[in-house]
């Protein structure tokens, strides 16, 4: 088994331990839409596939143009890579339904697993500065060994999220 900090190398593995983190985060919001986390989830494989693992990544982090989304995703990358910290982290409420949500989620959800593959630690990834464009960089680096692992993972995560949240 992994640290508490971290998910399995394996793919299958990891979405299934990601995915019951970040719902178990997302059980403690109450009543909120959660369509949009299946539609982001469908883009992530194709994406990386066609614009490669760093800039997929950038992508969706690009999305984050708000206070809003950044704390939706620092809230995010908490449940799934410090599940035991994160006590009732509302900020993780938002931002998952509607039409330009779930991309905090989304991204929580692929960065967490890549740079847990290579050793990046939680905080390194949490907010978005130099730490976390340090660790995509430790990303790129491992090319297409690790590209291939993520796509697999967003496959499953894919699979998950449509089937726990819809559409």
């Amino acid at each position: 088994m992994t640290n508490q900090s971290s998910l399995p190398l394996e793919p299958i593995d990891a979405a299934l331990e990601a995915i019951r983190r970040l719902d178990n985060a997302l059980s403690k919001c109450g009543e909120i839409k959660t369509d949009a986390l299946p539609r982001r989830a469908r883009q992530a494989p194709q994406l990386i596939l066609q614009a490669g693992l760093v800039p997929a990544i950038a992508f969706f982090l690009s999305k984050l143009d708000s206070p809003e989304k950044r704390n939706a995703y620092a809230a995010a990358v908490k449940a799934i890579l410090e599940p035991e910290s994160n006590s009732r982290d509302k900020r993780i409420c938002n931002n998952t339904g509607g039409e330009g949500g779930g991309y905090p989620h989304i991204a929580a959800l692929i960065l967490a697993y890549a740079a847990s593959q290579i050793g990046c630690h939680p905080n390194d990834i949490e907010r978005i500065d130099s730490k976390l464009l340090d660790c995509l960089k430790k990303i790129g680096s491992k090319g297409v060994y690790l590209e291939r692992l993520v796509v697999s993972y967003a496959e499953e995560i894919k699979m998950l999220a449509t089937a726990l949240y819809g559409e």
